[in-house]
């Protein structure tokens, strides 16, 4: 028999099997097989702060990890990245490809975008087999540069009919005069944006319905001022903020005549956590016992319940007195009890005196693996289990029947300090402005495969450093509850008594989400309907002209900018699908159906690429004040130093309005064909007027690769080849999108050509395709090569038509692009007047330690008086998280 427990030699037990009711050899192999063919993932982002100005660069580093041993994930090759406004709109979305293993990129942040709080979200499309709940979310506070010039000002009055009352006004944060605009734009969810004018004090006041129950509660009110806009996402406050009160019986039974202890959690409509006391009373109103939160408006009390007895609570929150019913008691059930000990835990099964004992089977796993599986023994009573048999994070324990039915659960929270710490020594403590800093990072591990991690150094003037949460916290446990978990890694800061007695509390009052373990041990095993996403890929259908599926088309597929050339055939559906490619973002495509015979008479539909649907993170009130006052030292560096970031280098001012007398530049636009692609070669409108042809032929032999000999025009095909007659081809003359017959014959010297007839001085501009990637649109009678001529009178029609040819631009792969960090190796870059404002000091996502466990990394301190602040992140390929935090690392004078 296969071991039934995997720390049975630590914990020091010895358990037999009684009577073999359940195959405990079957139940291993379920869970092994479960794990093998529908492994999951997880995601975390480390990023280089926590808050951004509008018009930054985000830079970041995704962990996509296995969720079984948290070593890197290697089954997805993309992950994709989107930024969520508040009105569940995706601002960005950005597909993102291991670079070297390692998955990192950017994101700039369009100078427009409203102040507000943002989601940033990050999945695999193999991670939609799984509810949405599984994705990586965080709110990202993103502030408006201009929120330094102004201050709105908000009041809310309550009506019945769900009326709600709404006074606005700007206000001068430097005057603190009301400012006087035009006009105040003003859109209430996903609704029209209305533009209101102010009364003489600069006030808009205005009615609206919203029904409580809504889904969304957003307000986008926006102020515009000369060259400066200023737009934030107002959070409507509920008229009536009620108490919740949620009670969760330890092992989700309450047992009559057994001492239970039931936790319970508070919050309030806005889901802002509230902090009360209360009264335990039975149905006679006779007192009980009391109660009180005791950390993030969760709290516990111990209930001797008798029976058919029913319970309630009553208390009172600012003038209000709530009443809540307990669940109800249960007679003939056990429940799972758990205590610790100093560095062991015991088990119990709570069960009623009289309850006639069945088989029942007790299960521990964490992060899918089994931990332990075999049937409990009541004789025994209890089991101890040493902290060190278990895996650092949420471990679940179930009670099963023999036909694997859940009796009792409980979540236990083990924090064994197992991860990796690192230490960062600068080349000295205090450094002058634009002065060179080494800094050695020395892991402190002795696992020396694969070390990597990610490193942020920031401004403390500048940053607050997210404390609430990091790479432990949201891998080893938010990652594996249901429901929100509020500053996550207070779990992580200490190991001690109270922390881990708070810890229990939030085990207690949440939900494990990962595998249905009962299914699994019924041998269910579930499998993938989403397979990882390896390549890039295009699909769609082919029909014929009465909408019936066309088996056995042609399906071809270019991109002229990438020179990539694919095809396939459609199946007995009509179905197809194009993949093995992989190419960036912005690349145009353009698929080509044909039938069996080469003809373009067939219909081509391209699938929509769907994704998931975007939520903003519900936000809370209070969190929301915090994260605004967080940002409130970004926005004072804004205002000092009247800058703000721009995408590609570290500053740009923040030019006030101005009159520009100068002309008009007019944006030179590249040449394209007349179907949107760029050509090989072309003649534009300017080389006409610099350089007038005297006639089509003479202009034609102009063109790189065309050979012109009286009037007849052939393309060479190949530059490295001789000019030989076998070596060139006759072309396709396309005018204003209508392609011109090819002689009848193919004879040197012939006199007769298509475009005997085009007047030379209407032509606008000729372009040439001749590369094979750019020829395959054009079918058959293009493959020797392509020449189109747009005239002036056909510049702006509209080609027909092609129902069996689609262009397409697709989500492709960010090319990465490197932090800016500047060097002053120089006496000019020393001084250079340019002031050096950054808030991210340095950024490297992909930092790899040698087999010393260490690594170096070199940057310039910035211009302000300061200190510096570490940030850490970083998994080995064996699994084990590295993190470390520390503010002040170095100082600035």
């Amino acid at each position: 028999m296969k071991k039934t427990f995997l720390f049975s030699i630590i914990i020091g037990l010895s358990l037999s099997v009684f009577g073999q009711a359940v195959d405990t050899d079957a139940v291993i192999d379920n869970f092994t097989t479960q794990l093998s063919v529908f492994p999951q993932e997880k995601i975390y982002i480390q990023s280089d702060k926590p808050y951004y100005i509008a018009g930054e660069n985000m830079f970041f580093r995704i962990y996509l990890l296995n969720a079984q041993s948290n070593q890197p994930a290697l089954f997805s090759r993309y992950v994709y990245v989107e930024l969520i406004n508040p009105l569940d709109s995706v601002v960005i979305r950005q597909q993102i490809r291991p670079e070297g293993r390692l998955f990192y990129g950017s994101m700039t942040l369009p100078a427009s975008l409203p102040q507000g709080n943002y989601t940033l979200r990050a999945y695999t499309r193999y991670m939609e087999n799984f509810e949405e709940k599984f994705f990586y979310t965080r709110s990202v506070f993103i502030a408006n540069p201009n929120a330094v010039k102004f201050e709105m000002q908000t009041e809310f009055e309550y009506f019945d009919n769900e009326e709600i009352g709404l006074s606005l006004r700007f206000i001068d944060k430097a005057t603190k005069e009301i400012k006087q605009p035009d006009r105040i734009s003003l859109r209430l969810n996903r609704e029209k944006q209305a533009l209101l004018k102010p009364d003489k004090e600069g006030r808009i006041n205005l009615k609206f319905k919203l029904n409580e129950n809504e889904d969304k509660r957003v307000l986008l009110a926006g102020y515009g001022e000369e060259m400066r806009l200023f737009e934030e996402y107002i959070h409507i406050p509920f008229k009536n903020n009620n108490l919740y009160l949620s009670f969760y019986p330890e092992g989700g039974n309450i047992i009559e005549t057994m001492p239970c202890k039931i936790a319970f959690k508070v919050f309030l409509s806005n889901g802002n956590f509230a902090d009360i006391k209360g009264k335990i009373l039975n149905e006679k109103d006779e007192l009980i016992s009391e109660f009180e939160t005791l950390h993030d408006g969760m709290g516990y009390l111990t209930l001797l319940a008798q029976k058919v007895e029913k319970y309630y609570a009553k208390c009172e929150y600012k003038g209000k007195t709530f009443r809540f019913d307990l669940p109800d008691t249960q007679a003939n059930t056990c429940s799972l009890k758990t205590v610790w000990n100093n560095d062991n835990l015991a088990v119990f099964v709570n069960k009623p005196a009289d309850m006639i004992t069945q088989k029942l089977y007790l299960l521990i796993q964490s992060r899918g693996n089994l931990l332990y599986f075999d049937e409990w023994d009541f004789e025994k009573g209890s089991m101890i289990i040493s902290k060190n048999a278990f895996l650092t994070g949420v471990q679940h324990f179930m009670l099963l029947t023999e036909d694997m039915q859940a009796v009792s659960e409980r979540l236990v929270f083990v924090n064994r300090g197992d991860w990796t710490d690192a230490e960062p020594t600068a080349n000295k403590n205090e450094f002058d402005r634009r002065e060179y800093v080494k800094m050695d990072i020395q892991l402190r591990t002795n696992d020396t495969d694969g070390n990597n991690f990610s490193v942020s150094v920031t401004d403390d003037k500048d940053v607050i450093i997210d404390t609430t949460t990091n790479i432990l916290a949201e891998i080893l446990l938010s990652s594996e509850l249901y429901g929100r978990v509020n500053n996550p890694a207070y779990y992580f800061d200490n190991n001690d008594e109270e922390t881990n007695a708070r810890s229990d509390l939030l085990m207690l009052t949440q939900g494990w989400k990962r595998y249905d373990i009962p299914e699994i041990l019924k041998g269910n095993i579930k499998t993938h309907r989403i397979a990882p996403e390896e390549t890039q890929s295009i699909s769609g259908y082919v029909t014929n002209n009465f909408s019936k599926p066309y088996k056995e088309a042609q399906i071809k597929i270019f991109s002229p900018d990438e020179g990539f050339f694919a095809e396939t055939d459609t199946d007995a559906k009509g179905n197809f699908i194009i993949n093995d490619f992989e190419y960036p973002d912005s690349t145009e495509y353009a698929i080509q159906a044909l039938t069996r015979k080469g003809k373009g008479s067939v219909l081509l539909n391209l699938n929509d690429i769907d994704y998931p649907k975007a939520k903003n993170l519900e936000i809370f009130a209070q969190e929301y004040e915090d994260k605004k006052e967080e940002a409130a030292d970004i926005l004072d560096y804004i205002e000092n130093t009247n800058t703000k970031y721009s995408s590609d280098v570290a500053w740009v001012l923040n030019i006030e309005a101005s009159v520009v007398t100068a002309k008009r530049i007019e944006n030179k636009q590249p040449p394209r064909t007349y179907y949107g692609f760029f050509p090989d070669d072309a003649i534009t409108q300017e080389d006409l007027e610099r350089f007038p042809p005297s006639n089509i032929y003479d202009l034609l032999a102009r063109l790189p690769g065309v050979i012109v000999n009286g009037k007849q025009v052939r393309i060479l095909r190949s530059m490295r080849s001789s000019i030989k007659r076998k070596n060139t081809g006759v072309p396709l003359f396309i005018v204003d999108g209508i392609p011109l017959s090819k002689p009848d014959t193919d004879i040197a010297g012939y006199n007769i050509s298509p475009i005997d007839d085009i007047n030379v001085h209407e032509i606008k501009q000729i372009n040439l395709m001749k590369s094979a990637a750019k020829l395959v649109i054009y079918g058959m009678e293009g493959s020797q090569g392509v020449i189109e001529i747009i005239t002036k009178k056909g510049e702006y029609i509209e080609p027909p038509a092609k129902l069996n040819i689609k262009t397409v631009k697709p989500l492709g792969y960010q090319k990465p692009i490197e932090f800016y960090s500047p060097k002053y190796d120089t006496p000019e870059a020393l001084k250079n007047e340019k002031t050096d404002t950054r808030s991210t000091i340095y950024w490297k996502p992909n930092v790899l330690t040698n087999k010393e466990v260490k690594a170096t990394i070199d940057f310039y301190t910035a211009d302000n008086p300061t200190t510096y602040s570490v940030v850490i992140e970083g998994v080995s390929d064996n699994g084990k998280l590295i993190y470390h935090r520390k503010r002040a690392v170095i100082e600035v004078k």
